[in-house]
């Protein structure tokens, strides 16, 4: 009503069309973005993630959940060692992790045929498509925000924009992996890179 009493145009279904705030989920490439954090900065490469990606919602948004994405090395060196249990302090509640595992794999050297076993991660990727796009199945967010510079998910990310066309896609890149993100940057919506900035704002001290 105005000051005269009289009723005004503006209905409590107004209210809540305004009042309503997209629901965004995060999907985070685990490794991609630790291996990211090494390469730019030894010091910030524990984030506290769930505060960082609370600083990438604005303020029209709401944040419905959080999830990452891993694997963890089966060698006990001391860097497995502080992963592992830098993996397993995220699910505190606020993020639920997803994890893969690594599988060995023997490598040759062309030179001095020389041969060796290693580790590669496996089925992160997979697990990440199948999330968003389950996810999406279920209408369980309006914007995914992806933070991986990864172009396995060019496929999924590329399909899921077809299947689901009133979904947002939107990249976030690691610190200083823009460039070599182009192609899966291409297929989202939108994209922008995590500054290392932003992230030493939210590391684990």
């Amino acid at each position: 009503m105005d000051k005269g009493g009289r009723k005004t145009a503006f209905s409590y279904g107004m209210i809540s069309c305004i009042m309503q705030r997209e629901r965004v989920a995060v999907y985070i490439d685990g490794l991609n973005l630790f291996h990211a954090l090494i390469k730019a900065d030894t010091a910030a490469k524990y984030a506290d993630v769930f505060s960082l990606v609370e600083s990438l919602v604005k303020p029209a948004q709401e944040l419905r959940f959080v999830k990452y994405f891993s694997a963890v090395q089966k060698h006990h060196s001391k860097n497995a060692r502080e992963y592992k249990q830098y993996v397993k302090s995220l699910g505190d509640g606020k993020t639920e992790v997803i994890t893969a595992h690594f599988k060995n794999k023997s490598k040759k050297c062309p030179s001095c045929n020389a041969r060796w076993i290693s580790q590669e991660e496996k089925e992160t990727d997979v697990n990440m498509a199948l999330a968003i796009f389950e996810d999406a199945m279920d209408n369980k967010y309006d914007v995914a925000i992806i933070i991986s510079g990864d172009s396995d998910l060019v496929p999924p990310v590329k399909r899921i924009r077809e299947r689901f066309e009133s979904k947002t896609i939107v990249i976030a890149t690691p610190p200083r992996r823009f460039a070599s993100s182009r192609d899966l940057r291409r297929v989202a919506h939108a994209s922008f890179e995590i500054t290392l900035g932003r992230v030493r704002k939210h590391k684990i001290i």
